[in-house]
């Protein structure tokens, strides 16, 4: 059993329609989805069927798995929660791709908790963090990218360029484009050290789930990697992401990021955090 302590979802568009991130709570999961920004340009459907002004892969992706949770076996076991996970994302894409693009796969990461088997599992770069310390997923290859694009950004205006000219159309988010897409090569492959883990509907790498064993007691924290530093309440939480918007909305200084904060956005990405404690 959990008791819920504060929850929140907040899209980086007024447009929560938009939102890629998720949250789940249930007797049995409590869980944070992070739709992947989309690599691609279809849309899917909605509900309506209106497919011009659809769902982003992320988004779909999101819908998806929330879909899965709420018929999701409390008993389940980790490989095959995960397993059900990637075949509804694979079902989905088949039933409607127009053209198979390796840019356009549904993808999300994911960190739930499964009060039946008493731990946490997260697949991909959510943040949990246990009784105050916090594990975080991070992948080595946007360390590597949101350096070069913040080189990039630093050269253009050591040059003399204006930070209008520069962040404009973020020259060093268009700099790394190219890299980002090659990066999908590297997706749930364990033998390089680029290899990260995510739920994108072409298979299973059991090595990239953390598992995190919980006790009666503890006091938990999901969240999305919409907030540069994971604190232990939503408040603090978001004082330190308001730190990051306030003084590097363009995201390259206080905590280099792949993407800045797009002109009529609240922030860089959306966010979701729920903090619960287990009896």
């Amino acid at each position: 059993m959990t008791d819920i302590i504060e929850k929140q979802l907040v899209g980086k568009r007024t447009d929560m329609r938009l939102c890629e991130d998720g949250l789940f709570a249930s007797d049995d999961f409590i869980a944070v989805i992070d739709g992947v920004t989309s690599k691609g340009r279809q849309r899917w459907r909605t509900n309506a069927g209106n497919k011009t002004q659809g769902l982003s892969c992320g988004g779909y992706a999101k819908e998806i798995i929330l879909s899965e949770l709420e018929n999701m076996p409390r008993e389940i076991e980790k490989h095959d929660f995960f397993e059900r996970l990637d075949c509804a994302l694979s079902k989905a894409y088949f039933a409607d791709v127009e053209n198979d693009d390796i840019t356009e796969w549904l993808r999300a990461c994911i960190v739930v908790y499964s009060d039946f088997h008493k731990q946490v599992w997260s697949l991909g770069d959510c943040c949990c963090m246990i009784n105050g310390k916090v594990f975080d997923s991070g992948k080595k290859i946007d360390s590597v990218l949101a350096d070069l694009r913040a080189f990039v950004i630093e050269k253009a205006l050591k040059d003399g360029n204006l930070p209008g000219q520069v962040f404009e159309n973020d020259s060093g988010r268009q700099a790394i484009l190219p890299f980002i897409n090659m990066q999908l090569a590297f997706e749930n492959d364990s033998s390089s050290r680029f290899g990260y883990g995510v739920l994108n509907g072409h298979g299973l790498k059991e090595d990239f789930i953390a598992v995190y064993d919980i006790m009666a007691g503890d006091t938990v924290v999901l969240a999305s990697d919409g907030y540069p530093v994971l604190c232990d309440t939503l408040e603090k939480s978001e004082l330190e992401l308001e730190n990051v918007l306030k003084n590097d909305p363009h995201c390259y200084k206080l905590y280099p990021e792949t993407k800045g904060v797009e002109n009529g956005n609240c922030s860089f990405d959306d966010r979701a955090y729920i903090k619960f404690s287990v009896r």
